[in-house]
């Protein structure tokens, strides 16, 4: 089981004003992202987390599509973010470049064309804004 951060202050914070996160969205926020292990000789994995643009929280549920090319044939990943706007793709091609697409409800579409994927372990991270 994973240990969390929680700095004692957490703890006198009334739960009625937490919001609808409540304390595991608390804990979700102190709790500080972790790179997946490395992956096997010849593969590559991709992480990171997605935040709002204006307040900084984490974006969870988000829809997250990366699409690469290798030998004219498509390889297509899907994932989500968690509670903490954390995501993994693991086992990708690596030495290629990818597009991602995402989709979360009431943030524009982000797409970014241009992400390197090498081998072993690739953060990115990014924020999503409202329309």
């Amino acid at each position: 089981m994973e240990e969390l951060k929680i700095s004692p202050a957490v703890a006198i914070i009334p739960i009625g004003l937490l919001g609808t996160l409540g304390l595991l969205g608390l804990a979700a926020l102190t709790r500080e992202p972790t790179p997946p292990p490395e992956p096997p000789l010849g593969e590559a994995n991709l992480y990171g987390d997605i935040t709002d643009a204006l307040t900084g929280m984490p974006l969870w549920g988000a829809d997250i599509t990366v699409y690469q090319d290798y030998d004219t044939e498509t390889a297509t990943y899907h994932t989500k973010t968690d509670l903490r706007g954390h995501y993994q793709i693991l086992g990708m091609i690596p030495d290629v470049i990818a597009l991602m697409v995402v989709y979360a409800d009431g943030y524009k579409t982000y797409t970014n064309e241009h992400i390197p994927i090498a081998a072993g372990n690739n953060e990115l991270s990014f924020t999503m804004e409202r329309p």
